[in-house]
């Protein structure tokens, strides 16, 4: 079977309303799932408590659906074959 491949390359702003931040550490009392907001208004970086560099995006396709500007620079759609033993 064929595989689409869909390279994209481009920048958006995010609503910190409607963008969520996922928590990578280990520990229980911490919420997993944050808003943007919430994000925004944690420390960049503390070695003693959470901060940003804890979280991640947790989906760059929301990020992008609901951003309040952003542009594709380049969007690129290659079909891939896979060989059949």
């Amino acid at each position: 079977m064929s595989k689409i491949i869909v390279s994209i390359c481009g920048w958006c702003e995010a609503d910190p309303s409607r963008t969520m931040f996922q928590y990578l550490g280990d520990r229980d009392d911490v919420d997993k799932l944050i808003s943007g907001e919430q994000w925004l208004s944690l420390p960049e970086y503390d070695e003693q408590e959470i901060c940003r560099e804890d979280y991640i995006l947790e989906s760059v396709a929301s990020a992008f659906k609901y951003a309040l500007d952003g542009e594709y620079d380049q969007v690129d759609v290659e079909v891939e074959n896979e060989q059949v033993r």
